[in-house]
């Protein structure tokens, strides 16, 4: 107990012994200043006094703290947990929403050739098109739909693979020329159906002596898709500038690493935004939605060229540019 007169303090202490001792230091000691309990005025004589009472000093024992830690440690463990879990629903949600998705556009996209194939050629059976220009434009027509409807089919396949690609691809070093003429034969039919041009270049003056880390069957596929993807977004945005539909493809040392060689390929249509950027080569991400979307696809052809060339030892990068999109990948390479 402790009784206060501005500065004069009355220290009273009980003992076990039923005896008390009252002390009057100068100076209140801060052991007896730890928590104020309760405080309140005396009465007559003594309305000039003030009873308060105070905790002694809290002194927490070891085993306390140690508890202490635990449940601090254990709060942070179950937070941790629920937002894991947060985030893992959110991903799953996200996830089924573009299975979804990929479920309407591959039925689109087989439904739509197929229906289209079915009546060129009912038509040519029948003998309704006397004109041969017309029967050769029409046996054209059948070719490219059924080219696209392979492509897609080869895509779908592939993608049972995605998770185990090292079992389906088996690199070897290649000479960079045989690569070269591998590009201009596997996207040829592409580019001359869209009107597009190709123009491939190389910083070696000696392609034959410049070998990359390439699966012949994997580095088709990887050139074929992006081109088609680059062919399709371009039409799908209706530029009329003729002088972009073309195609670039540089191959050239990687300035970070001796040991590959970087091939550039870039195209001159939209672009991509910047978030778009870490997204392209997720699986089934397709900007917008399916109901408005008018673009053909199916949201797996650039993560298929992802995980084909990470199969092949290789890194994939994209970038925006202005105009077109960037798209950098980097194979294991040595110099003859």
């Amino acid at each position: 107990m402790l009784t206060s007169l501005d500065e004069a303090y009355f220290i009273y202490q009980g003992h076990v012994q039923s005896q008390a001792t009252i002390t009057q230091p100068m100076q209140l000691s801060p052991l007896f200043n730890q928590q104020v309990i309760n405080k309140h005025e005396l009465r007559w004589p003594f309305k000039d006094h003030q009873l308060m009472y105070s905790t002694s000093k809290l002194i927490l024992p070891t085993a306390a703290t140690y508890n202490l830690g635990l449940m601090m440690l254990l709060i942070l463990g179950i937070v941790i947990g629920c937002y894991g879990f947060y985030r893992l629903g959110v991903k799953q949600l996200k996830l089924a929403e573009q299975q979804l998705n990929f479920v309407s556009s591959v039925s689109h996209e087989l439904k739509t050739p197929l229906t289209s194939i079915r009546m060129y050629s009912e038509m040519l059976k029948s003998g309704m098109v006397p004109s041969e220009q017309y029967k050769l434009d029409y046996y054209d027509f059948i070719h490219c739909e059924s080219e696209r409807l392979s492509r897609l089919i080869d895509n779908i396949l592939q993608l049972s693979k995605l998770n185990q690609p090292q079992q389906c691809v088996e690199a070897h070093y290649t000479k960079l020329s045989i690569l070269i003429n591998i590009i201009e034969s596997k996207v040829s039919s592409l580019l001359i159906n869209s009107d597009f041009k190709i123009n491939i270049s190389s910083e070696f003056t000696q392609p034959d002596h410049a070998l990359l880390l390439v699966d012949l069957d994997a580095f088709s596929q990887v050139i074929i898709n992006i081109t088609d993807n680059a062919i399709k977004f371009f039409d799908s945005e209706k530029i009329h500038d003729y002088r972009r539909k073309k195609v670039d493809i540089h191959f050239k040392p990687d300035a970070k690493n001796k040991d590959f060689i970087e091939m550039e390929f870039r195209d001159y249509g939209e672009g991509i935004s910047a978030k778009q950027e870490s997204k392209i080569f997720e699986l089934f991400y397709r900007g917008g939605s399916e109901l408005t979307r008018s673009t053909q696809g199916t949201g797996i052809g650039l993560a298929l060229v992802n995980e084909l060339v990470l199969a092949q030892q290789g890194t994939i990068e994209a970038h925006s540019v202005s105009p077109g999109l960037s798209i950098k990948i980097r194979f294991k390479s040595k110099i003859q």
